[in-house]
């Protein structure tokens, strides 16, 4: 019963980063006018979603191994798993997480697209104003 306890913590810590990372990207989805629903990141995420569960599913062998060079890690199970959990999914969804940079390309295009908008009749972009809105 006390592993399912453990894999629970685990679980529990990355299912919070992932509602944490959800509502990051929801805000920067909203700041570029877009629409990201919580199917878009799993879809975008689901890869580094899945690693950080499989990381979870992993603690309890390491764990074990650290524990019996180290006995004195016991004391603090139930939080290693939840730090797995939470910080392991952190780690691995900045590094194979693609939520944010479908977000930030979207952004970019934008961007570009304002870029080429906003220049002067003969082609050159609009200069940067100086001191107290003067050109």
């Amino acid at each position: 019963m006390e592993i399912l306890i453990r894999l629970l913590l685990g679980f529990v810590g990355v299912l919070a980063h992932c509602m944490k990372n959800f509502d990051s990207l929801k805000k920067d989805a909203k700041a570029i006018k877009i629409q990201f629903s919580i199917r878009e990141y799993l879809e975008s995420d689901w890869l580094s979603i899945s690693f950080s569960v499989i990381a979870v599913l992993i603690w309890p062998f390491l764990f074990e191994e650290a524990t019996a060079k180290y006995p004195q890690l016991e004391s603090i199970v139930r939080w290693s798993f939840l730090g797995v959990g939470a910080l392991g999914s952190y780690i691995i969804q900045a590094f194979l997480g693609k939520g944010r940079s479908a977000i930030r390309a979207i952004a970019n295009e934008k961007a570009e697209t304002l870029d080429n908008i906003v220049k002067f009749a003969d082609g050159d972009p609009i200069p940067p104003k100086g001191p107290k809105g003067t050109v």
